[in-house]
């Protein structure tokens, strides 16, 4: 329907174009008419002319000169309307209206079509400015303009990284900055680059395999559970290795591994610590899926050494775990201004530890990168010289 509605208004606005520019094709016939129509006039005044002779009127000078005008006229009427001859200055002039009216046709229905189909859409409403949501648009607006703000960044840095590729922590500012875009399958290719240039650190280990789940939809393939179990060797308390291997686990139906997992994580976590509830609402989950009975489930031996030895059982900056499936699919739906808040402020709270925890150094080393992302570099700069005191130390 509406593409019939556009043939039919632009048929149309292309007859009213045109119309005016055809004319002159139709007056070859009416040449004719109007040369018999001088003819039969000019006869009349040579009638008048004779009678006004008669009468005294005239003098025979001037109606000699009279009847002379009066005759070369009429010689030049009858002369346009012999059959055959054509003029030619009229014939030019009526192929060039046709031309001219076939050129503006066509550029007024494809460039009308051209640009419907570059900005129009069949899904907008016809909105009056009073029905507009105002608010809601200068909002997209904001966003739009942050969304190029981080892209311009993200460019700079991969510049940067061109010329100086064993940079690991560009790659890993690179890789979390991807990830904030939800370009997850880029993302993979920054970590990838800072597991090769420091293949042992158990951090970028699980930021890579993070990044390999966010780029599978939330799902925990081969290779991310492969990643995950070479890390969990070098650091056996870290709660976000333990959480996906348990969301492994779970994904594959092995309940009982994965709730393992999760019972090893709440064992060797404070029971306030930022995660715990989303590990619970895991284990909640697992456990009114599989009907098993939660009285059965005890830390391994392992863990419960760990937790004897040091109740904490992990480094101060250690991460919480990453987000279900269905918080991995509520982030991709997020706009660009949602996104920067939540950035912000994960990034603030990371600020307002440190001031406790001052000796953190990978807590700056994070607080730093984030910075850099934000473009807040006189902050990102604090934090250099912060953590430039810590190393000197």
């Amino acid at each position: 329907m509406l593409w019939l509605s556009i043939a039919l208004v632009t048929v149309a606005v292309l007859v009213i174009i045109a119309l005016p520019l055809l004319r002159s094709r139709n007056n070859a016939g009416g040449e004719a008419e109007r040369a018999d129509y001088d003819v039969a006039v000019f006869k009349d005044q040579l009638g008048e002319v004779e009678r006004d002779l008669e009468r005294g009127l005239l003098s025979l000078e001037q109606a000699d000169a009279v009847r002379t005008e009066i005759q070369r006229k009429l010689l030049v009427s009858a002369e346009g309307k012999k059959p055959g001859k054509k003029d030619k200055s009229a014939s030019g002039s009526s192929l060039g209206g046709a031309w001219t009216a076939a050129v503006i046709s066509l550029f007024v229905a494809g460039g009308s079509i051209g640009l419907y189909a570059q900005l129009g859409s069949p899904d907008l409403r016809d909105l009056a400015y009073a029905d507009r949501d105002i608010e809601a648009e200068q909002n997209a607006q904001e966003d739009n303009q942050a969304d190029q703000e981080m892209q311009a960044l993200l460019n700079q840095l991969a510049r940067r990284l061109e010329r100086n590729p064993d940079d690991v922590e560009g790659w890993l500012l690179l890789g979390r900055s991807l990830i904030t875009r939800r370009r997850y399958d880029e993302s993979v290719g920054a970590y990838e680059h800072a597991v090769k240039l420091r293949p042992g650190d158990p951090e970028i280990a699980v930021d890579y395999a993070e990044a390999l789940i966010f780029s599978n939809r939330g799902q925990v393939n081969d290779a991310a559970f492969n990643t995950l179990k070479t890390a969990l060797g070098n650091s056996p308390a870290n709660p976000k290795i333990r959480y996906y291997i348990g969301l492994y686990k779970a994904q594959r139906d092995d309940f009982r591994g994965a709730l393992q997992e999760w019972t090893n994580i709440a064992a060797l976590s404070p029971q306030d610590a930022p995660w715990m509830p989303t590990v619970r609402q895991q284990m909640d989950a697992a456990l009114k899926e599989s009907g098993i009975d939660p009285a059965t489930l005890k830390p391994s031996a392992a863990v419960l050494e760990m937790a004897k030895s040091n109740p904490l059982a992990m480094p101060p900056a250690a991460a919480p775990p990453g987000p279900s499936a269905e918080q991995v699919e509520a982030a991709q739906k997020m706009s660009a201004g949602d996104q920067q808040q939540m950035i912000r402020g994960m990034v603030n709270r990371l600020a307002e530890r440190l001031q406790n925890e001052p000796d953190d150094l990978e807590g700056w080393k994070r607080l730093e990168r984030a910075y850099r992302v934000l473009g807040e570099n006189d902050k990102a700069n604090d934090a250099a010289a912060k953590i430039r005191a810590l190393q000197n130390n």
